[in-house]
């Protein structure tokens, strides 16, 4: 058994044709009203989720590499109202992606409001990465997932906690795995968008979403066995240079890092995602 706090990694085949990861967080993005206030603080937080996902990558044997364009554009502003949007310029990620040379490029969509971006994005490195696979996630692409699958550079969409199922998604485009052992994924045949859980039973429908309980859920049901997140592979002194963290207070560290205590939720509030994401 491999200890998990340990740099040793399983190592795949060197003939797989899906080998590296590039992972991409969009930029920053806040609302200004008519008088100039703006609807919340600019702020900079190190994204738990996309770390998680590339300490199983790598755990896995696989190759990852991360743009954080949020962080690593921070001071870089442009009012495209009425909205304020921080983060490197397009150009620039698309020449960092076309130099990572990556087989699979996973987007995380944390706040809807984001999407646009992220689908810019996309679709700007589509044009000059055409046969690279793009796989979108997180809390926006698992509330949507079908109008997400609409946009044509969009691959697959993972919905759900994606820590093992972006490796079982891997194993899959190497033919390891059929795509639909991968829980929570949205793939194309044809024309025909399909749902790897339709089969599976849901504890609340929604109008395109659906609420699994925890067994069901696309989610890893042994989170000691996940390895901790890669933060070694992240821009760390970016985050440490904001003086913001989340909510909107001010850092009370120079150095932190975050963390998450458990999963899930047993409720099913309308105003949060927390069931929706994690069951």
């Amino acid at each position: 058994m491999i200890d998990k706090h340990k740099k040793e990694h399983f190592k795949m085949p060197a003939n797989d044709a899906f080998q590296k990861v590039l992972l991409i967080n969009p930029p920053g993005k806040i609302f200004v009203h008519k008088d100039g206030v703006i609807g919340e603080r600019k702020h900079c937080t190190p994204p738990l989720g996309l770390a998680y996902i590339a300490g199983n990558l790598i755990n896995n044997g696989y190759d990852v590499e991360v743009i954080d364009v949020l962080a690593e554009g921070y001071a870089n502003e442009r009012y495209i109202e009425p909205f304020l949007v921080y983060g490197l310029e397009v150009d620039e990620i698309v020449e960092r992606a076309v130099a990572a040379k990556p087989d699979v490029i996973g987007f995380s969509v944390l706040f809807s409001n984001r999407i646009g971006e992220t689908h810019g994005m996309a679709a700007a490195i589509r044009e000059v990465l055409p046969d690279v696979t793009m796989v979108f996630g997180g809390q926006h692409s698992t509330a949507v997932p079908d109008k997400v699958m609409k946009q044509s550079h969009v691959d697959f969409v993972i919905a759900g906690e994606a820590d093992q199922s972006m490796v079982d998604l891997m194993e899959a485009l190497n033919g390891r795995l059929g795509m639909s052992e991968v829980k929570g994924l949205f793939y194309r045949n044809g024309d025909t968008i399909i749902d790897s859980m339709e089969n599976v039973p849901s504890a609340v429908d929604g109008n395109g979403w659906k609420y699994y309980g925890r067994k069901d859920a696309p989610v890893p049901l042994e989170l000691d066995a996940l390895p901790y997140p890669a933060w070694e592979i992240f821009p760390l002194d970016a985050y440490w240079a904001s003086t913001v963290r989340v909510g909107g207070g001010d850092i009370m560290r120079e150095r932190f890092l975050v963390m998450m205590s458990t999963r899930g939720c047993p409720h099913v509030c309308t105003f949060c995602t927390s069931p929706l994401l994690s069951g």
